[in-house]
């Protein structure tokens, strides 16, 4: 899972990380993203940067802990920029993240799985080889 920060306006920020905030000052800021991309659009600047899940200094789970608390969004660049996520940006955040659990632990579930199997197929083998060597000595 990765989450994106996305900002538009009438000038760029060349915002690299993002700092969120809770009511009572509790908050969780990305380090600087390794991947960010600046474009712009009809004379919109528009900025995107990407946080892999573990490399997003907890901000994802700390969405999700707090979705339903009022949530400040600080874009840090050369120049911040701050704004509220909406009631239905932080369920959706929330949701997303809850998906990325449940699919991670069915992958986990369907590795482990496979490697049970294989585990099965040699203990199989050994067993019909037994039976193979104990057949030719009768």
């Amino acid at each position: 899972m990765s989450m994106t920060s996305i900002y538009c306006g009438a000038g760029n920020i060349h915002h690299v990380g993002v700092k969120v905030t809770t009511p009572d000052g509790s908050f969780a800021e990305t380090p600087t993203s390794k991947d960010s991309y600046e474009t712009s659009d009809m004379n919109e600047k528009i900025e995107k940067a990407d946080y892999k899940l573990g490399e997003d200094g907890n901000v994802i789970e700390f969405l999700n802990l707090n979705k339903d608390k009022n949530i400040r969004v600080e874009f840090i660049g050369d120049r911040r920029y701050t704004t509220t996520m909406s009631p239905t940006d932080r369920q959706a955040v929330a949701g997303v993240y809850e998906l990325s659990k449940i699919l991670s632990a069915m992958q986990q579930i369907k590795k482990e799985q496979e490697d049970a199997n294989l585990k099965i197929g040699f203990i199989n083998k050994k067993k019909e080889r037994k039976a193979m060597e104990e057949a030719a000595e009768e």
